[in-house]
């Protein structure tokens, strides 16, 4: 009768650690989810922010210089030929060479 007692004290005593186990491998992950996604989800959010008012302000910018391209300030939105055979000066008669200044 004793051995029939100890057996059974002994499976009841692995089913409770067993479940124990499982129960702090539980708390465990959780607390690693909550301590990961409080940490990650800000910097994730702040990054994000980041980049959309980085994006705003290119279309802002890009908004402006077509609006003053069409008005004859600053560049046009047509973009420079990147042939190789040929040299594209991007600023043509800046330095005075198609109007006898100082290429002469």
């Amino acid at each position: 009768m004793r051995v029939i007692v100890d057996v059974v004290t002994s499976v009841t005593n692995s089913i409770r650690f067993i479940a124990a186990m499982f129960v702090l491998c539980m708390l465990g992950f959780g607390l690693m989810i909550t301590a990961g996604t409080s940490y990650v989800a800000p910097k994730a959010a702040d990054s994000i922010e980041r980049m959309s008012d980085k994006a705003i302000e290119a279309a802002q910018i890009e908004a402006r210089n077509a609006q003053m391209s069409q008005e004859g300030w600053g560049y046009s939105n047509e973009p420079i030929p990147t042939d190789s055979t040929v040299p594209v000066d991007p600023y043509p008669g800046q330095f005075g060479e198609d109007n006898g200044g100082w290429a002469e």
